[in-house]
């Protein structure tokens, strides 16, 4: 089942959505079980974490759209979501840069995704950073078109642990995929995004400050990660291309 719950930190008492994602093997009990809570509809746009306030939204909306143009040829901040796309965050809790950095390798706005997933207490937690209409940053030449989820990991390895937090993964992009009509095949990693700049740098993931070759640089969150989510999904399918 899924619940609700509070987060206490040190200094407030936060409300955020905490999702539980539980196996059960009693089909009988499954039959009888209550419809789960959307994880989507549950959701909440994060206030602070442990007293570090989320970016303020109208800041980060024409932040992001000066960005859209230098990178996208367009000025814009709104997002028609195409595609989602898998991080880890390379850290042991939650990545603070994501919601109080102001700029990125000399170039605001600063990094965030649309979503984080950690783990506490053997449950998997859900923190939204920004609307699902609003373009991240956090996939270098997919921002335009893709919702991107950070996972609290330090690494592959250390991700294929966290048997809750991949469970609540799972569940928060069947729900995307099912909201937007996004197809399995455009449920991607982070490394395979910039294996697809490399392979053509100005094709359907783009960037126009893109000048020559361009060299992977990304490994997250891993090819063992992503043939299992990509298998819970309903399959093993692995993408070769960019092209669609």
């Amino acid at each position: 089942m899924m619940t609700n719950r509070f987060w206490r930190n040190g200094r407030n008492v936060m409300a955020i959505a905490v999702f539980t994602v539980l196996l059960s093997g009693n089909s009988s009990a499954e039959t009888d079980a209550p419809e789960k809570p959307s994880l989507l509809s549950s959701a909440r746009i994060l206030e602070d974490y442990d007293g570090v306030p989320n970016r303020n939204l109208d800041e980060w909306k024409k932040d992001i759209a000066a960005y859209s143009l230098r990178h996208y040829g367009v000025s814009k901040w709104e997002l028609s979501p195409k595609a989602i796309i898998l991080h880890y965050t390379a850290t042991a809790g939650f990545p603070l840069n994501l919601i109080e950095s102001r700029s990125f390798q000399n170039e605001a706005p600063g990094v965030a995704s649309h979503f984080v997933i950690a783990e506490d207490e053997g449950h998997g937690v859900v923190y939204q950073i920004l609307p699902l209409d609003v373009m991240s940053r956090a996939s270098f030449g997919a921002n335009f078109c893709s919702i991107s989820i950070e996972i609290v990991a330090l690494n592959e390895e250390d991700l294929l642990k966290k048997e809750a937090t991949l469970d609540t993964v799972i569940a928060l992009v069947r729900e995307v995929m099912a909201r937007y009509e996004i197809p399995l095949e455009r449920v991607y990693g982070h490394s395979e995004i910039d294996a697809f700049l490399a392979k053509n740098p100005h094709g359907e993931f783009f960037d126009n400050t893109i000048q020559g070759s361009f060299v992977p640089r990304k490994v997250d969150p891993g090819p063992r990660v992503m043939a299992r989510v990509r298998f819970a999904l309903g399959g093993e399918q692995r993408v070769e291309s960019g092209e669609q």
